[in-house]
Parts: structure tokens; C-alpha cells; sequence
């Protein structure tokens, strides 16, 4: 898993059931209780939506866990993320700065472009495939082309929620990733690109998370 960081201070995708207007509605835990984000990821119906909920509230939980006041949901980092995902996945790079696009190539950029009105911000990004290759994160490529684990059995794909708590857990193992998950910023989203195809056709997912303080 590729993992990067940007620390700033002072200065969609498919057809899903969930809406920015279900934000409001859910804590973590009963999040964590719907059949879909319990479901596993489906390469060919891919929820985006859902996934960057999943990750807006798996962050959330681990808030709480360090004694933290949780984000509030804002419709401007979404989109925020949401576009350098998508630019990251058209553009093919990964990286904090868009070398080709001028125009959104700074996070200050993105979140102007996206409405703005925050104070200060940071930015979390992590580009992860969806399956559950184990501790050691190896998987074997079998004679007629499909992807398998040690003992040749399919590579069992995660859910929306197993999927989502990883990534915060590696952030969370991350120093600057964890930082910014702390920090006091106040508001946050989660923007996720289309599954993309990455070594030996392994379905790929490039993930931005905006924060922002008023």
C-alpha cells in the first residue's frame, strides 16, 4: 500500500443508495450495522459513495477511540477529494501536488475550486487494491491467469467496512497520516476514484481525504 501526506496550515462516481444527506443520520456504529457496507466489494458495481462513508466514519471511530470530538461531514472536502482522485486516476500519478493540471494542482486549489471557506487544511491519500492478501501481502498468479493465495484458493475481496477500517489503520500507523487524523481540524471528507487496474490486473482504489478547520 503507497501512502503520502501533506500537512497545510493556515492558508462521483457510479450509482449508490447512499447520499451526502445520509451523513447526518448515522454514527459509526450503526454504519457499521447496514447489510451494504457488510457486503463485499463487487468489481463490476463498484459503490464509490458508499466506501467514502465507510472511510468518513471508520475515521471517526478511531477519533473517539483517542478521546477526540469527531468530524463533521462537509460537502465542499468531498468534493474536494473526490476531484483529485478522480484527477489522479485520469492522470495517472499519486501524489499531494497534480503536476497536469495547474489549475488543481495545490490542495488550496482543489478546495477553492470545490467552494472553499476553511481557515487551514490537510490532506490524507492512499492507494489500495481490495483484496485481503494477509500480514505478509502476497498472492500468487495461478496458470490460467486468476489471482490466488498461497494454497492456489481465490484471494478472498474485502468488504466496504474491512476495506475502509484498513486503510485508517494504516494511516493510523503512519506518523504524519496519524497527525492529521488528530489534528483539530473540525470538518472532513472522503473522495474515492473508480476501481482502476493495477499489477497483474489486481482492481486498485485511489483514496483522498480532505480536512478542514473554519
Amino acid at each position: 500500500m503507497k501512502l503520502a501526506i501533506l500537512l497545510c496550515i493556515p492558508f462521483f462516481l457510479g450509482n449508490s443508495a447512499w447520499t451526502i444527506k445520509e451523513y447526518e443520520n448515522y454514527t459509526y456504529e450503526s454504519f457499521y450495522e447496514r447489510e451494504d457496507v457488510n457486503q463485499k466489494i463487487d468489481n463490476n458495481n463498484f459503490d464509490a459513495a458508499l466506501l467514502e462513508a465507510a472511510l468518513f466514519y471508520a475515521t471517526n471511530e478511531i477519533r473517539l477511540a483517542k478521546k477526540k470530538p469527531i468530524f463533521s461531514f462537509h460537502k465542499v472536502l468531498l468534493k474536494s477529494s473526490q476531484i483529485h482522485s478522480a484527477e489522479m486516476e485520469k492522470r495517472n500519478f499519486f501524489d499531494h501536488n497534480n503536476r497536469k493540471n495547474r489549475r488543481l494542482k495545490k490542495l488550496s486549489q482543489r478546495i477553492a475550486k470545490a467552494g472553499g471557506g476553511f481557515s487551514s487544511f490537510g490532506e490524507n491519500l492512499a492507494m489500495v487494491n481490495i483484496y485481503n492478501l494477509g500480514k505478509k501481502g502476497t498472492y500468487f498468479v495461478n496458470k490460467e491467469g486468476e489471482i490466488v493465495n498461497q494454497k492456489g484458493s481465490p484471494l478472498q475481496i474485502k468488504t466496504y467496512k474491512e476495506l475502509a477500517v484498513y486503510v485508517v489503520d494504516k494511516w493510523m500507523h503512519s506518523k504524519g497520516h496519524r497527525e492529521n487524523i488528530l489534528r483539530d481540524y473540525s470538518f472532513m471528507g472522503c473522495g474515492v476514484s473508480k476501481l482502476i487496474s493495477g499489477k497483474d490486473g489486481i482492481p486498485e482504489v485511489l483514496i483522498t481525504q480532505n480536512f478542514g478547520k473554519k
